[in-house]
């Protein structure tokens, strides 16, 4: 199979080109589809017009239905559908000049829906492509190699039958042009069978791009087409991979996961079995065991080997072995229960439910009963440690916070939420202590308890260990994840997970599996949008143009950078890859992603890499062999919900789903990471990471970590989940810091939101956990242009002071009023600038701001006054900010503080020292002041 990295030298094309890759195709699919067709079309007679007939069938209500697109200047308003009721079709004609088009439907003015009729489309919003073509004009269609088929020897004789226009029907070979990978290639032509063809001797194993445009002898000529096919001459055997070991309790259903194994041809495996090693009968399967996920349970603690065994149906069997490891390990449990006799309610209760923030406000998933109807409602449910909001959901249709708990916080709604806080359960605190020898890897525990040693690897190592036993060996010599499980004689402990990497030279690096990279805990992101970067007419910067202003961030103190998506993309926002191996042409090569990562590495800073790993675009060379194709080997790289339907989120049709039950899609994306840090990325920003399974990215987290522990991982979680921080993400959006904040600038809550939503965050996240903290990026409206200058300025310096990564998206520290809007170079410079490079070094400064102790003081006076310190070492800061538009006198109710001095404030004090008293505070409307504190 060719290497991956060879994939941008034969992939590299654009998306216009793209998009009539498939045209005209006469349906000549293996399995004979029926042709889908464009609209249909009439001549006008005595025109080179025709008349055009769009059809929208759509049973679903509708006040109106428009047809908009590049023939009626995207008017709304041009073209209305006439509705016929008795089929629920929607009609319009039009008479349009010969030419290419695009258009869509617009449902209701907010819908806008591509033609399900058509099978055609494209350009940067994807949408349906109608072309009227002169009766001149030849097209071509193929015949061997079909989009995405496997070529398994040679010679191949390469065959597109052209179609030629009404009055020519001669093919001019010399004009005509064909590549394979933009190698030329000799067509010859049949005049008689209408066939152009070439007879390919020999390519290389793996993807080849095919390009063709015929010519006919009057020099009218075809559209570019350009497909995909696959070398698959060895027909190599699948690589079976059964996973990393798994924990659980006893009686409690686990998932295996199979998911890494892959076939290096593409093939899809055919035969998948698995079976335990050992017939004690303490562990049985609960789902099916021909999946790569299947579950099992555990009835007895212990440690159970499973065999996977698979197949491509072309080869032997391959296996490989993963292991269970069973222990009492402890759970936590919160018990809701709602006596409704207390209530007057207008109606007799059918139904009560519980809805909060660990089952996303769901109101009809966890149901309460009334076993002996004594009107008191129960449910246990199991939650992992943390604290959350909730409330009581009666018959459906009455919310209502729970009575019996006096513990409530504002919902934002004028109404209230209840809180129940889940205790952490009890840990042992080890220390762990490692060496290398010419032995191997040496560890041992203090203090000395009962625990067992797990070795994970291809093949698991598991070492009972006593209190006796001072030091043992993990067996294996090269780079491993390793887990220690403190046990007692009731309980045990959850594994803690170690990334041993052994350099050579005798270097041992060791990892915390749990624990963010560092240098995150001290970062300031800066978000840039290339497209709108620029500083000449374009707008759009290119990464030579980044890496020549490094100066340009050094000095406004930012330390990272977060690129916004680079590869190769259909939109100007870079979420729709058409290949994940090249960088966008508008914004430079590899070459120039190189220099400006060694350029970043050489000042010390940092680059975040935006990775795409939920959907390729709809105009991916894969996608598109499997749209036209069925019989193409990427059609299950997508999830299809019939023949010419498929999956994706929200309204984002241009974006279909990978499909993650699809091992070979697994293992792509996991290439596709490799490469990109093998480029020296600092940190995966992880687009759209809740479409994509967990049992993938605990797979991500491994395989990255042991390329680079030092690489971040943030995940695009909204609103953000504790779920995607248990081995598999370091850092996440602050969705309720910024809720929060709105909501108080807003009037909706009081500064108290603010203090409980950040002690929230510490119980229900990891402490491991990174908080990327926010005002603005790419998908919000910006803060300025709601609440003005002065309150932005008072939010910012809520966002230097706390933990957590601040992030500036681009123009912030400038004032930019437009979400996505040009870089105000011209503001460089301004207060605002030189407020934000004032916040940033003082970050940078103390590391009070970073990676301190954050204590809440209570504030006597006002409500619109957030109090708190932050404190590293000897240095020890007061923060004070109103939230207010009105003026506040204040005072601390803590006053122990021998001296509060003036470091920073909305009003400069110029020179000097200048003291404050913690019994008479005064902050201006929106003021803010960061105070010494002696």
């Amino acid at each position: 199979m060719a290497q991956l990295t060879e994939f941008p030298i034969f992939m590299r094309f654009r998306y216009q080109s793209i998009l009539l890759a498939f045209l005209f195709f006469i349906s000549f699919f293996v399995n004979k589809q029926p042709v889908r067709a464009q609209p249909s079309v009439v001549p006008v007679p005595g025109t080179d017009s025709l008349r055009v007939r769009f059809e929208l069938r759509w049973p679903h209500p509708a006040q109106s239905i428009t047809l908009v697109g590049s023939f009626n200047h995207w008017d709304a308003a041009a073209d209305s559908l006439h509705f016929a009721a008795r089929d629920s079709l929607w009609w319009v004609e039009k008479v349009l000049p010969y030419g290419e088009y695009q258009y869509r439907f617009l449902v209701d003015g907010k819908r806008y829906l591509r033609d399900p009729a058509n099978p055609y489309f494209g350009g940067e919003n994807s949408n349906s492509l109608l072309y009227l073509d002169p009766p001149e004009k030849p097209h071509m269609q193929w015949l061997v190699p079909q989009p995405g088929e496997r070529i398994t020897r040679f010679p191949f004789r390469l065959q597109i039958r052209f179609l030629p226009g009404n009055r020519t029907d001669k093919l001019d070979t010399r004009r005509s042009s064909c590549t394979i990978d933009g190698v030329p290639v000799k067509l010859k032509y049949s005049r008689k069978k209408k066939i152009a063809w070439a007879d390919v001797g020999h390519l290389n194993e793996g993807i080849h791009l095919l390009t063709v445009r015929l010519h006919d002898v009057k020099r009218h000529s075809t559209r570019e087409q350009k497909l995909i096919f696959y070398v698959d001459v060895k027909n190599l055997p699948p690589v079976a991979e059964a996973g990393y070991d798994v924990f659980c309790r006893p009686g409690e259903p686990v998932a295996l996961n199979g998911g890494r194994s892959y076939d290096p041809d593409l093939d899809e495996i055919q035969e998948i079995r698995w079976e335990p090693v050992t017939r004690s009968g303490q562990l049985r399967f609960v789902t099916r065991r021909d999946t790569l996920f299947p579950k099992v349970v555990c009835s007895a603690v212990g440690d159970y080997p499973v065999r996977l065994q698979l197949s491509d149906g072309k080869h032997p069997p391959v296996a490989d072995t993963v292991w269970v490891h069973c222990r009492t390990f402890p759970r936590t449990a919160a018990h809701f229960r709602l006596n409704v006799k207390s209530l007057s309610l207008p109606q007799p209760v059918q139904e009560v439910a519980v809805a909060g923030e660990f089952n996303r406000w769901q109101s009809q998933v966890d149901l309460l009963t009334d076993a002996d109807g004594d009107g008191i409602w129960e449910l246990e449910k199991l939650l992992p440690p943390g604290q959350y909001e909730y409330k009581f959901v009666i018959n459906r249709q009455q919310w209502i916070p729970d009575p019996a708990n006096p513990l409530q916080v504002e919902d934002g709604w004028e109404g209230v939420n209840s809180v129940l806080t889940v205790p952490p359960f009890f840990r042992i605190p080890l220390r762990w202590e490692f060496r290398l020898t010419r032995e191997g890897i040496l560890t041992r525990v203090l203090p000395r308890r009962p625990f067992t040693w797990v070795a994970d690897g291809n093949n698991t190592v598991v070492h009972k260990l006593e209190v006796e036993q001072p030091w043992w060996p993990s067996t294996r010599e090269g780079n491993d994840f390793v887990y220690a499980i403190a046990e007692s004689a009731a309980v045990a402990y959850p594994p803690q997970p170690f990334l041993l990497k052994n350099e050579g030279h005798g270097a041992l690096h060791i990892v915390d599996f749990t624990q963010a990279p560092g240098w995150a805990r001290q970062a300031i992101t800066y978000q840039i949008y290339l497209r709108r970067f620029g500083k000449d007419s374009t707008r759009t910067a290119t990464l030579r143009q980044i890496a020549e202003q490094l100066d340009y961030f050094q000095e406004l103190g930012v330390t990272a950078l977060w690129l916004m998506p680079i590869m190769e993309s259909v939109t100007p926002h870079g979420y729709t890859p058409v290949n994940y191996f090249a960088v966008e042409p508008d914004y430079g090569t590899l070459a120039d992603f190189d220099t400006l990562v060694q350029r970043l590495h050489r000042r010390g800073m940092k680059l975040i890499f935006d990775f795409v790993a939920n959907h390729s675009s709809d105009q991916h060379p894969f996608f598109l062999s499997a749209w036209w194709n069925p019989q193409s080997l990427f059609r299950n790289w997508y999830v299809w919900l019939g023949n010419h339907r498929y999956a994706y989120h929200n309204d984002w049709d241009q974006l279909p789903n990978l499909n993650y039950g699809n091992p070979n899609v697994r293992h792509y994306i996991l290439q596709v990471a490799k490469f990109w840090a093998q480029h020296g990325v600092d940190g995966f920003r992880c687009d759209a990471a809740w479409g994509v399974p967990h049992d993938f990215w605990k797979d991500f987290r491994r395989q990255v970590k042991s390329w680079n522990p030092r690489l971040l991982l943030i995940d695009e979680v909204l609103p953000r989940d504790p779920a995607y921080h248990r081995w598999e993400f370091d850092m996440s959006y602050d969705t309720d810091f910024y809720g929060n904040v709105l909501d108080v600038f807003r009037g909706k809550k009081s500064v108290a939101a603010l203090r409980f939503g950040l002690q929230k965050t510490r119980l229900n996240y990891p402490a491991s956990t990174v908080d990327l903290r926010y005002l603005e990026n790419q998908d919000l409206p910006r803060f300025i242009a709601e609440f003005g200058e002065p309150a932005t300025r008072a939010a910012a310096t809520l966002l230097f002071t706390l933990p957590g990564m601040p992030l500036i998206y681009y123009g912030q520290e400038m004032g930019a009023k437009k979400m996505r809007g040009a870089m105000p170079w011209e503001e460089v410079g301004n207060s605002l600038f030189r407020f934000y490079r004032r916040l940033t070094h003082l970050r940078k400064k103390y590391r009070a701001f970073t990676t301190g102790e954050l204590e809440f003081l209570s504030v006597a006076g006002s409500n619109q006054v957030l109090a708190y310190l932050r404190q590293a070492g000897e240095h020890r800061f007061l923060v004070l900010i109103n939230f207010s538009s009105q003026s506040q006198d204040f005072s601390l109710s803590r006053a122990d503080f021998q001296g509060l001095n003036y470091v920073f404030g909305d009003v400069e004090l110029g020179p000097g020292i200048h003291h404050f008293r913690a019994e008479q505070l005064h902050l201006n409307s929106y003021g803010f002041l960061i105070l010494r504190v002696f």
